[in-house]
């Protein structure tokens, strides 16, 4: 193996692991690759990382109450959280800038199991269709352990199928919710636009 490759692909171990076990990092757990020190990165810019600051929260959490498949009388929670990237502030970032710092072709939902992220893609938007704007904008998913079953857990804990149970309890809130954060941003650009501030920029 190549230096350089060696080089960038131990950045790219670095980003990933430190967004999927970013929760661990901020409870003061000692991740290291290669003698460093591993970093926390939140995609969904609001707590500190090696990640952007500047996200503000989208609402209110939604909390919903979900049955445990086999156990009738017990519940347990799933969590939801949207926000909202600072238009203003970061549209006039380069292109390349904007993929580096994953804010561009990373629209999608964190989806966190016991404080862990196993996957990460557009889940539970309905017919929503993932555009441009959605990139500015982030939503993340939590849930425990005994949630595996409705949420379509695979055997090694790294993802998820999108069952029609989860399914029915989610899309009808977060489509609307994806389409409102849209039309926001769509909104935001055309203002930017308005005053010349973004007379070359395309908006991914």
């Amino acid at each position: 193996m190549s230096f350089k490759y060696h080089k960038i692909l131990t950045k790219h171990l670095q980003l990933e692991l430190g967004r999927v076990f970013r929760y661990a990092i901020w409870a003061g757990v000692d991740i290291r690759i290669e003698r460093e020190k591993l970093k926390a990165f939140d995609p969904l810019f609001l707590r500190p990382g090696v990640n952007l600051l500047g996200a503000v929260g989208y609402g209110t959490d939604l909390i919903y109450t979900v049955r445990i498949p086999g156990d009738e009388d017990r519940t347990s929670e799933v969590k939801v959280r949207f926000t909202e990237l600072p238009v203003s502030i970061w549209a006039n970032l380069t292109n390349d800038e904007k993929r580096r710092l994953q804010i561009s072709k990373c629209a999608g939902v964190s989806v966190i199991r016991s404080n862990r992220e196993i996957d990460y893609g557009w889940f539970f938007m309905g017919e929503k269709r993932k555009e441009n704007y959605d990139d500015w904008w982030r939503c993340e998913i939590s849930f425990q352990p005994d949630l595996d079953e409705v949420f379509g857990v695979t055997h090694t804990k790294q993802e998820i199928k999108e069952t029609e149970f989860m399914l029915g309890i989610l899309v009808p809130d977060l489509e609307q919710i994806a389409r409102a954060l849209n039309n926001r941003v769509r909104l935001q650009f055309i203002e930017l636009k308005k005053i010349d501030l973004l007379p070359f920029q395309r908006i991914n």
